[in-house]
């Protein structure tokens, strides 16, 4: 999704564009986990698309670096051991 937001506040995001989420895991039914980058973006994804029952969705902790560069660094670390297995990472 792109859009217009001031600083990192997901709560000022305003028009934004939609990725065509829905139509990617319709002809991907193997993805079984939709992972967001904070609770800002599942809330969008709420918004404008229904959940699939056999879909995992997880809103890992923001990498956002607005609140502090230390967190940054932890969360950004958190999203790579996700990115290398999201099954352990969840279970």
């Amino acid at each position: 999704m792109v859009g217009e937001h001031e600083a990192n506040a997901d709560a000022t995001i305003r028009r934004e564009i939609l990725d065509a989420i829905d139509r990617l895991l319709g002809t991907n039914p193997s993805i079984g986990v939709v992972a967001f980058d904070g609770t800002g973006a599942r809330r969008l994804y709420d918004c404008y698309f229904a959940r699939c029952p056999d879909l995992t969705c997880l809103a890992l902790p923001s990498t956002s670096p607005a609140p502090c560069p230390a967190r940054f660094r932890r969360q950004t670390r958190k999203m790579d051991r996700f990115a290398r297995n999201p099954v352990t990472t969840i279970a």
